[in-house]
């Protein structure tokens, strides 16, 4: 969508002037960024009178919401200091002091009354998952699924998980930013390239506005003007719209599974390198399965090439894009993205490991992958049936 709007030369400086400090791209980036801060200051004055935007907790009043915002400091309500806060003053919790405490345990929450509903999209019988159709290959890790998760299910321990979409995807994204800048001093700390870096997708720390919307609209949810939702939570069908407060998002049953189960690197500070424990991969592995068959489609059908030694990124690219929707083939580095999203979160569950000699990268089945490619669970992948409304 294109909107023209009167400008005038002061305002066209002040925007010059926000582009030039490196935060954003171009204009329309600017543009959208203040156009999102305005959406939540606004949402935050009608409900609470007031809004905090900075550590020091400086609060906003309604007389002051409409002055500009300072470019160095773009507005981004901490709105789960509240509740991280309470969950910390009441619950007895398990994780590292350093990782905030949205993202620690409580094993003794209690489940909602509802949860969202899954929106299982079935492939047709004998049909194959176009890589057009594949999820977004930005969602390049799964770790931000394991955070959303575990945050929501914090939200609903003090009762702050219905709040309108925007305020619970920038409360966790705001959070993120903690853990991403703690994540980071494990990467450079354990010498970890990026291959097994546990900080990739995550914000550094909390001055990197552009990386905490990115990280919020792409990771936890985002909606389009048809108030369909999207993001990698999302997609795999571990959040959906709120059964009780249709503003907002909720877990499914298997988000609030997997949000519950420990982890080793929220949980047991891990001295070692894993995402995610056995039981964790296992659960997601039987999920994906059976209500995201096009994830699990695309892990079959590169796990298939790869074993029949198709093992670098150009050969693979080359392979996948012959499952095209459309009779044009798509364009090559769409399917590169495509491809390496799904590699990377392959990886993540141990389905696929990466050989890299120099600059020169090939992909090996992992013993997990070829379990995964031998389940007769993938049997139902073949015979699945469209689904009924």
């Amino acid at each position: 969508m294109v909107v023209c709007f009167s400008c005038t030369s002061e305002i066209k400086a002040q925007l010059d002037r926000l582009v030039a400090t490196g935060h954003y791209e171009d204009h329309g980036q600017a543009i959208i960024a203040a156009i999102q801060n305005l959406a939540v200051i606004h949402s935050e004055l009608k409900e609470h009178g007031s809004l905090v935007i900075d550590r020091d907790r400086r609060t906003v009043t309604a007389e002051e919401s409409d002055r500009p915002v300072t470019p160095q400091q773009p507005a981004m309500p901490t709105v789960s200091k509240t509740p991280t806060e309470n969950l910390s003053a009441t619950r007895p919790a398990t994780g590292s002091p350093a990782i905030p405490a949205l993202f620690h345990r409580h094993a003794d929450i209690t489940q909602p009354a509802h949860f969202a509903s899954l929106e299982i999209k079935r492939l047709p019988a004998g049909k194959a998952a176009a890589v057009d159709a594949w999820m977004f290959g930005q969602y390049n890790r799964l770790l931000p699924a394991k955070v959303t998760c575990r945050a929501l299910v914090n939200m609903v321990g003090d009762g702050s998980e219905r709040q309108p979409l925007e305020k619970v995807t920038t409360a966790i994204a705001n959070e993120a930013a903690k853990l991403g800048h703690y994540l980071s001093g494990l990467d450079a700390k354990r010498n970890l390239g990026r291959d097994d870096a546990m900080a990739v997708a995550f914000p550094k720390n909390s001055a990197e506005f552009k990386s905490i919307q990115r990280f919020a609209n792409q990771f936890v949810a985002s909606a389009n003007k048809e108030r369909e939702l999207s993001g990698l939570a999302v997609s795999l069908n571990l959040i959906g719209r709120n059964p009780d407060y249709p503003d907002g998002v909720a877990l499914t049953e298997a988000g609030w599974n997997f949000g519950m189960m420990e982890n080793p690197l929220l949980d047991r500070a891990s001295s070692g390198n894993e995402k995610f424990n056995v039981d964790e991969i296992s659960f997601l592995l039987d999920h994906i399965v059976a209500s995201v068959p096009v994830e699990a489609f695309a892990y079959q059908a590169i796990l298939n090439e790869v074993a029949r030694n198709i093992l670098t990124p150009d050969a693979l690219d080359d392979a996948l894009a012959k499952l095209s929707s459309h009779s044009k083939k798509p364009l090559p580095q769409f399917v590169s993205t495509q491809r390496s999203g799904a590699i990377c979160r392959m990886a993540d569950l141990d389905l696929i490991a990466r050989n890299r000699s120099g600059t020169r990268v090939s992909y090996v089945v992992t013993p997990r992958g070829k379990d995964f490619l031998r389940s007769a669970k993938l049997d139902a992948l073949e015979a699945a049936k469209p689904s009924r409304k």
